[in-house]
């Protein structure tokens, strides 16, 4: 299928590729905290159980929700012609409100209650809550921009469409859930069944997400056949989430073990064809690096055999999966939106050191799991067990320096790009 190159978008696109570069970079500062809380020898220089789970919280908001949506929303923004006047600058301003609360939240509320929901971690107080509503109703409003322009025809525009509507979805799924939860919202324990049933959904949305940026690193779109057969394996996922959340109680054993299934059956269903289609060499290294995890991510979803940290490495073998296809594509769009262009011997680097790090991280995740290290706890471990985990730190640091050098390269290439006026007049005063 002939698919257009990238365009330069409306004029919010390059805002919100700085936002989302701006929230992954956060999201690596939070991470340092984490591998120093469960590395052994260096757990002894971290603070108690409440600031883990506080950092934890704050760490899974900007690496996954924050990130990937704001990334999401830069996917929808090319696909769009002008900016509307009202409703663009409206959703950027109230992702960046929102964002600003969720990170000075523990300083506006002390001390933070962090509730360690699946999908969406919470820190209890009326700062956080209202600054993940405001998120929501951001990445809402520019869902629903996506959703009124035409598919079109450029590559990945379907799943982007797609993924659009996939969130608002979701977010129905929450004020469904809301709307039926046995408990009120004042209780923690109501978060976890809030967010299971949408939760599961947005893992869809990532997925299509990440199917339009392979499109776009690769420039090749699906046939004809193809798109229909991904839209119907979409809209089937989603008419059965739905339904699930309308049918079954909240929190119920049906209800986690239905969307458990769905995303059991429905990520590979999804997935996999979108690799065979897209598996080839033109798209760079960062697209097949991608592939390679989002393969692992689903291997490592069959081996699940508790609640320990098997669960957390098939999930970061996915959604570093989904950063990985990101990042390559940010360092493209950040040339062609003329913020800077970085040199294509770095970017190569950057992206192998990411992956290699978190190959190493979900391979210490996975054996930890097969040693039934538990979930979401910092604590002491011996033997076999601090061996699996101190890979897996040794990994998370090799990642979050990859992270750190992925934003520094930005940085660098916008310096670059637009010198201070003070070093601009003095270049100036030299050549004359």
């Amino acid at each position: 299928m002939a698919v257009t190159p990238l365009t330069d978008g409306h004029p919010l696109t390059r805002p919100w590729l700085l936002l989302a570069t701006g929230a992954i970079g956060l999201s690596a500062l939070f991470a340092v905290l984490l591998v120093v809380a469960r590395t052994p020898l260096l757990q002894q220089w971290f603070g108690g159980a409440d600031l883990f789970h506080t950092v934890l919280v704050l760490h899974v908001n900007f690496s996954v929700l924050i990130w990937l949506l704001a990334f999401g929303v830069v996917l929808w923004s090319l696909a769009l012609d002008r900016l509307h006047p009202l409703l663009d600058p409206l959703a950027f301003g109230l992702v960046i409100a929102g964002a600003l609360l969720i990170t000075l939240s523990p300083l506006l509320t002390p001390p933070p209650q962090p509730v360690m929901s699946n999908y969406i971690p919470i820190l209890h107080s009326p700062a956080f809550l209202t600054g993940l509503c405001a998120f929501a109703a951001g990445i809402g409003l520019s869902a629903l921009r996506r959703l009124a322009a035409p598919v079109g025809s450029e590559s990945g525009a379907r799943s982007g469409w797609l993924a659009a509507l996939g969130l608002l979805v979701a977010l129905l799924l929450f004020a469904v859930t809301a709307w039926r939860l046995p408990q009120p919202l004042d209780s923690p324990a109501a978060f976890e069944l809030l967010f299971w049933g949408g939760g599961h959904l947005l893992q869809f949305v990532y997925l299509l997400l990440l199917i339009n940026c392979w499109q776009l690193l690769q420039g090749k779109g699906f046939s004809s056949l193809a798109e229909r057969l991904l839209g119907g394996i979409t809209l089937l996922l989603f008419a059965v989430a739905l339904g699930l959340a309308l049918l079954l109680e909240p929190g119920s054993a049906a209800c986690r073990e239905g969307f458990t299934q769905l995303m059991r059956y429905g990520t590979p269903l999804l997935a996999l064809p979108a690799v065979i289609l897209l598996w080839s060499p033109q798209g760079g290294v960062g697209l097949r690096m991608s592939q390679l995890l989002l393969l692992a991510g689903l291997l490592l979803g069959l081996l699940i055999s508790g609640d320990n940290v098997s669960v957390t490495a098939h999930y970061h073998a996915t959604n570093a999966a989904i950063t990985l296809a990101f990042m390559a594509l940010a360092y493209r769009l950040f040339a062609k939106l003329g913020l800077g262009e970085v040199a294509g011997v770095w970017v190569g680097r950057q992206l192998r050191l990411y992956f290699a790090g978190m190959v190493i991280y979900v391979g210490g995740m996975a054996l930890s799991g097969q040693l039934n290290v538990p979930r979401k706890v910092a604590l002491a471990t011996e033997g076999q067990q601090a061996l699996a985990m101190g890979l897996m730190g040794l990994g998370g640091l090799i990642a979050i320096l990859a992270t750190l050098l992925f934003v520094l390269l930005q940085l660098q290439a916008m310096i670059r790009h637009n010198p201070s006026p003070s070093r601009h007049g003095e270049q100036h005063e030299t050549s004359s």
